[in-house]
């Protein structure tokens, strides 16, 4: 119970709540491709893009969500959380496989830090307009 505490304290609220969200969208993005995949003949290039899209949305919004609530340092907080994300799909992947590549784990940096950075940019610079 106190680990949990600690999780959802202040301080790492921000980051739990962003990596929860860019894993929530990979996994959704994969889901909706193997439905795609189950009912089309897809190539395997066209299966292999529709992943790249699934990590590349999923750091964007981990770097894009962070970013919104720290407010400050939007790269550093969009590689933060694409590192945390990058660990969490790394680990699953390597879990389902049962093998190391390094090609995969470099493509899925590549695939993941970038978004999550330009993400962290983005989501720090975003203004609050209120309604008139």
């Amino acid at each position: 119970m106190k680990f949990w505490r600690s999780l959802t304290a202040r301080r790492h609220y921000g980051i739990v709540t962003a990596v929860s969200s860019g894993v929530f969208t990979v996994i959704a993005l994969v889901c909706l491709c193997g439905i795609c995949v189950s009912s089309f003949d897809m190539p395997e290039w066209a299966l292999s893009a529709a992943m790249s899209i699934a990590l590349i949305m999923g750091g964007y919004i981990t770097g894009y969500t962070f970013g919104r609530h720290k407010r400050r340092q939007g790269i550093k907080c969009g590689l933060e959380s694409g590192v945390v994300l990058l660990i969490i799909t790394a680990l699953f992947g390597v879990l389902y496989m049962r093998s190391v590549s390094v090609w995969v784990l470099l493509r899925e940096t590549v695939l993941i830090l970038l978004p999550s950075a330009i993400g962290g940019i983005a989501g720090a610079n975003r203004k609050n307009y209120k309604a008139p």
